[in-house]
């Protein structure tokens, strides 16, 4: 078995390391390297001071403009400093104490190393440490507070999770109307990103999280066992209008696009998945929803009809485009909500209501419902 905390190990691929990086010709990097560049781009200002921990050769140090990069490779700093004579280069190692003081770095990126370093030493020396996965490119996690806005440690097989469309718009709303006497539902949590800061923001008295993948599931249950201490409930089931088991469709290409509507000509066979209706939770006071369920809303609002008239607001996804795909019946459910007593609005222009001709003829929306009496 390889030891990969020992410098032979390393310093045997000396010959090889130099050679990967961005602009070197079929070293397979490439795509591995956009995916980096795209978290770290998302995240860190080109103001940030950035330590690089592990920074092998420095493949990554021309992206940034204050940059230190570590590693405890000697031959790996000396080809570093040879192939990037701008940027500081030194010899340490993670596991003992770094050579830098308390807080003197605004991120730490560490990709690889950090499966085999303790992350205390590299919390210490920086305000956010930035891990990135090897084997997986797109999975990462952040630990630390970003830029005065609390950021959680999250699991995820893709950065696109962490800040999809009008995410933060959303967490936002949501929070200007749940008070510590209400309860939260997400229904298609995903890995948690909207529902653990809003849990954690509003701490209001009960939340409760479906999602109906199980491998997206785990990350959900895990993510919140790591980022929440208020009461909640995670949900392993998809939400209809009925209680037992679903044709649910899992798209191999990525949790967003599994449904339990049959989009797919066939391309997916569906697989049994339990399912539960929210009428059968006996929930009281006043509910705020989060409902993103890949067309199956018109169903799962049926099957909340005892709650309707405490909902207080709402955010939803309106995927018109989707929904005339698959002849599913757009009038009648807007017909629906109209008649439970509900203006829509969207997330981008919550002054100005939408009428049912725009729903109809829009591609995507992420749409606010607040009682028309409120």
């Amino acid at each position: 078995m390889t030891d990969y905390q020992d410098v032979e190990f390393w310093r045997s691929r000396i010959t090889d390391v130099p050679q990967e990086g961005p602009g070197k010709p079929d070293n397979g990097f490439e795509k591995v390297d956009e995916a980096y560049k795209r978290i770290t781009n998302f995240h860190i200002r080109p103001e940030d001071k950035v330590l690089d921990a592990g920074c092998g050769v420095g493949r990554f140090s021309d992206w940034f403009q204050d940059y230190v990069g570590f590693d405890f490779v000697p031959e790996f700093v000396e080809s570093a400093k040879e192939l990037h004579p701008d940027k500081t280069f030194l010899v340490a190692d993670f596991n003992k104490t770094l050579p830098f003081k308390d807080k003197e770095f605004d991120w730490v990126i560490s990709v690889s190393s950090y499966q085999y370093c303790e992350t205390n030493e590299l919390r210490r020396v920086a305000k956010h440490v930035l891990v990135m996965n090897y084997s997986n490119p797109e999975e990462y996690e952040i630990l630390g507070d970003i830029y005065g806005r609390k950021s959680y440690a999250l699991e995820s097989d893709s950065p696109n999770y962490l800040d999809n469309g009008n995410m933060q718009e959303t967490i936002d709303f949501l929070c200007e109307h749940i008070t510590p006497d209400d309860t939260f539902i997400d229904i298609g949590a995903h890995i948690g990103c909207v529902f653990i800061e809003v849990m954690d923001r509003c701490k209001p008295k009960m939340g409760y999280a479906f999602e109906p993948t199980v491998e997206t599931f785990k990350q959900l249950k895990k993510n919140c066992k790591r980022n929440l201490h208020t009461p909640y409930e995670v949900v392993n089931k998809a939400l209809m209008d009925y209680t037992g088991e679903v044709d649910f469709y899992e798209a191999s290409w990525g949790s967003p696009s599994n449904t339990t509507v049959d989009r797919f000509e066939g391309r997916i066979k569906p697989k049994k998945f339990p399912c539960v209706d929210l009428n059968s939770y006996k929930i009281d006071g006043k509910l705020v929803i989060k409902l993103d369920a890949e067309l199956a809303e018109q169903k799962i609002w049926k099957g909340m009809s005892r709650h309707i008239p405490n909902i207080k607001a709402m955010t939803m996804e309106w995927f018109n485009m989707a929904m005339v795909e698959t002849n599913l019946e757009r009038v009648e459910f807007l017909k629906q909500i109209r008649k439970d007593g509900f203006g829509i609005y969207s997330i981008d222009n919550r002054r100005k209501a939408i009428s049912d001709d725009d729903l109809l003829s829009s591609g995507k929306l992420d749409l606010i419902l607040l009682p028309c009496n409120s």
